[in-house]
C-alpha cells in the first residue's frame, strides 16, 4: 500500500509497483496480491519518461 500520492511522492507508488512485480515473477497470481495505491505519477506532466514508472535511475518500467 502506497498512501502517498502526487509526483512529490513518486517513489514510493514506484516501489509498490516494483514489489507487485516481484510478487508475481515469485509465482502469486493476481487474486492473491492486493495493490493499494493512487495512479496519478506515469502520466503526470512532471515525470520526464511519460507512461514509465521506474524506482531507480536506468531501472526498468514497472508499471
Amino acid at each position: 500500500m502506497a498512501r502517498s500520492n502526487g509526483y512529490y511522492n513518486y517513489k514510493h507508488q514506484a516501489d509498490i509497483c516494483h514489489a507487485y512485480q516481484i510478487l508475481k515473477k515469485g509465482g502469486l497470481k493476481d487474486e492473491n496480491i492486493i495493490v493499494c495505491m493512487h495512479d496519478d505519477i506515469a502520466h503526470n506532466p512532471e515525470n520526464p519518461r511519460r507512461g514509465v514508472i521506474i524506482n531507480k535511475p536506468k531501472g526498468h518500467d514497472w508499471r
